[in-house]
């Protein structure tokens, strides 16, 4: 059996994962590519990938998210051309399309409702190989997935995206992209109400950086302003949101409080989204995802006990650079899925 690259095509990442006969990951590459500034953007980070990769025939699947980008008219359109960029950039390595039959398919277009957005879906069904109760949560730099998980089960109320954003299972929230101002409209410091401006000033990257617990494999981020990502530049953004400056030689105390406020908002909209979909019902909160580094917090403020994918994942997860497996798990699970169901071949 040749090698298996696992793909995660999102609007503003590419995720890959490289693995051998036994699932033993050999490569993981996380690369910004920003859909809405041209597929060009997707073919150019495909064959930087593939180059570095091992082996001269490889089998390729993917899962993507990334249709949703606004160059594509249509959700369907988007597969479409995702899939016809995929099998042109690889050439004649075989490429295959994950679906939310936990099918794989050469032809996406046949079935675009079934492989657009079914990243996640691909996660939860590796997460319940390895979980046997608990909730399962994958925070990326721009939302937020949930599964329940029951005695090994993925315990799935809606599939599509709009199914699964009236369920709660999908959450417009993350570590990097999300705006400040879809937070709320208003916040508190102290005594004191702030309503916020409804402007893209800033955004959840500035909030982490300002706070230092954004990880460095994650900086530079895009920037709202198109400015650096120095913690000044970064607290100068958050300032705008309450129509305040940031003096570049004054103290960044009053504005590491305000960043502050935020990581509690989103801290606290991802708790509550866990109790409605009553997923402290169980003990267990696993977390994957660049911006898992929140779900510390999320489950203290839950009462529950936290774990990183990584430790489920043991060796399998060994690999130098900076991105884990935990960073790119759909990419991953895609890849092992298809290797258990053809190991045989």
């Amino acid at each position: 059996m040749r090698h298996i690259i696992g793909w995660d095509i999102g609007g503003a990442n590419i995720k890959a994962v490289q693995i051998n006969e036994a699932g033993q990951a050999i490569h993981v590459w996380h690369r910004a590519a920003p859909l809405w500034r041209g597929l060009h953007r997707l073919t150019d980070s495909i064959s930087a990938i593939r180059s570095t990769a091992e082996g001269d025939q490889c089998e390729h699947v993917v899962t993507m998210s990334g249709e949703l980008a606004d160059i594509f008219p249509t959700r369907s359109e988007g597969v479409r051309q995702i899939g016809s960029a995929m099998q042109r950039t690889l050439g004649k390595e075989p490429v295959l399309f994950f679906s939310s039959e936990s099918d794989f398919m050469d032809y996406p277009e046949r079935k675009a409702e079934e492989v657009g957005s079914m990243n996640w879906y691909a996660s939860s069904q590796l997460a319940a190989r390895l979980v046997k109760d608990g909730v399962f949560l994958d925070v990326g730099t721009t939302t937020t997935d949930i599964t329940l998980i029951r005695n090994h089960e993925a315990q799935i109320m809606g599939y599509t995206d709009a199914e699964r954003l009236m369920s709660g299972e999908l959450l417009y929230t993350g570590v990097l992209r999300t705006p400040l101002m879809s937070l709320a409209p208003q916040i508190v410091i102290g005594r004191q109400k702030y309503n916020l401006m409804a402007e893209h000033f800033a955004v959840m990257a500035d909030v982490y950086n300002l706070l230092g617990t954004l990880p460095e494999k994650l900086i530079p981020f895009e920037t709202p302003d198109g400015d650096g990502c120095s913690k000044f530049e970064s607290a100068r953004r958050i300032a705008r949101m309450i129509g305040r400056d940031c003096e570049e030689d004054g103290s960044l105390g009053e504005w590491t409080r305000l960043a502050q406020v935020f990581a509690d908002l989103q801290c606290e909209r991802i708790a509550d989204m866990l109790q409605r979909i009553n997923a402290t019902s169980v003990m267990d909160l696993v977390g994957t995802g660049t911006g898992r580094f929140v779900l510390e917090g999320v489950a203290k403020h839950s009462k529950m006990t936290y774990y990183d994918i990584n430790t489920l994942l043991d060796t399998r997860g060994v690999v130098s650079g900076p991105f884990t497996l935990a960073d790119c798990l759909p990419a991953y699970a895609v890849a092992e899925l298809f290797r258990r169901g053809h190991a045989n071949r």
